[in-house]
């Protein structure tokens, strides 16, 4: 999960620091997002000049996204569909299948309690479980995490990441700008 974090916020800073569009700039943009992204993520490895690593192959990929994505080895079953796939769409339809699959919750959740919950007693695993589970958005997450409401069952656990560093306030600023800034 380490190597996924960091790697995103890798992405980020660089999309960050891209020059940005207008919304009506956008709209007359006539590409897929994948274009788009991967023109910042260029534009961010060029500005560091850096090179980007070649095209990986179909077994690696496989691997690489399962283990990513809901923290398992792919079955042998698994990598031999898609390496056998002919399907142009078949990367899109690997992620899309995976990021439907309760491993993926369960692994997203572990990961994330593991990551906010350093050096913590307590847990945010339910929470977050329930939170993947719904699709809730990361500013909505954050949010709930820090203005926590014991009384919605839908948030319960959330006290848990302020409670855990309410007694050192220079810590929970340290904790949310750094862990909340990617």
């Amino acid at each position: 999960m380490r190597s996924v974090c960091r790697i995103l916020a890798i992405v980020a800073a660089m999309i960050a620091t891209a020059p940005s569009l207008r919304a009506e700039e956008w709209s007359a943009v006539d590409q897929t997002i994948a274009a788009v992204v991967d023109h910042y993520v260029d534009a961010g490895l060029d500005r560091a000049g850096v090179r980007a690593a070649s095209e990986t192959d179909d077994v690696t990929l496989v691997r690489r996204l399962t283990l990513d994505l809901v923290g398992r080895v792919p079955t042998a079953a698994e990598v031999r569909a898609y390496v056998e796939s002919t399907d142009p769409d078949k990367r899109a339809r690997l992620v899309d299948r995976l990021l439907a699959t309760p491993g993926f919750v369960r692994h997203q959740a572990e990961s994330f309690d593991a990551m906010l919950m350093a050096g913590s007693k307590g847990s945010l695993r339910d929470y977050l479980t329930r939170a993947f589970g719904e699709g809730r958005t990361w500013d909505q997450v954050f949010r709930e995490l820090l203005v926590a409401d014991e009384s919605d069952p839908g948030r319960k656990g959330t006290a848990e990441f302020v409670k855990s560093r309410a007694k050192d306030l220079d810590r929970l600023t340290s904790d949310v700008s750094s862990i909340f800034s990617v």
